[in-house]
């Protein structure tokens, strides 16, 4: 099937934010189908949706771990435009198919108004690299930190914003 001349969703709902898993044979993306903003998983012919999230708030760009067993996100769930990172582990069946997510956990705990985004993975698939507003919101850095919160290290110092940080 030419992807490029047959959508792979058809409804009325915003799906974006997508990318695929390592191996390809998923991919991951944010929608309002259900109404709210949240993350889901599908096959690249479009088949086998599954929704990831189902809290209030808004889930979105959303990444798979290097190994395609986890995902990063970011979301305002605890508090609306304070976006905080999340990652949890992804839950396979007998037939590889992923059918929930686990271990759902915020590894970034910034003040009121500060937001995070924009987070990715790093190759090790032990750290996340990530733009913040921590030092205002015409000035974002990018953060590395361990996969956990720990060791949050300050990558760029420049003037204006530094964002969408991905590794090749």
């Amino acid at each position: 099937v030419d992807l490029a001349k047959h959508p792979i969703t058809s409804n009325d709902a915003y799906d974006a934010e997508c990318a695929y898993s390592p191996d390809g044979k998923w991919i991951i993306f944010s929608s309002r189908r259900s109404g709210d903003m949240e993350l889901y998983v599908m096959r690249p012919d479009g088949g086998g949706v599954v929704q990831l999230t189902h809290e209030s708030g808004y889930d979105g760009g959303p990444f798979f771990s290097p190994d395609g067993k986890r995902i990063v996100w970011r979301t305002d769930r605890q508090k609306e435009n304070n976006l905080q990172v999340h990652v949890a582990d992804l839950v396979f069946d007998k037939d590889e198919n992923i059918t929930v997510i686990t271990n759902d956990r915020q590894i970034t705990t910034d003040a009121d108004g500060e937001v995070n985004w924009g987070p990715y993975w790093h190759p090790d698939g032990k750290h996340i690299i990530y733009a913040s507003s921590k030092l205002g919101h015409t000035n974002y850095e990018l953060f590395l930190m361990r996969d956990d919160g720990t060791r949050k290290t300050r990558v760029t110092f420049t003037a204006g914003p530094d964002v969408l940080p991905v590794f090749s």
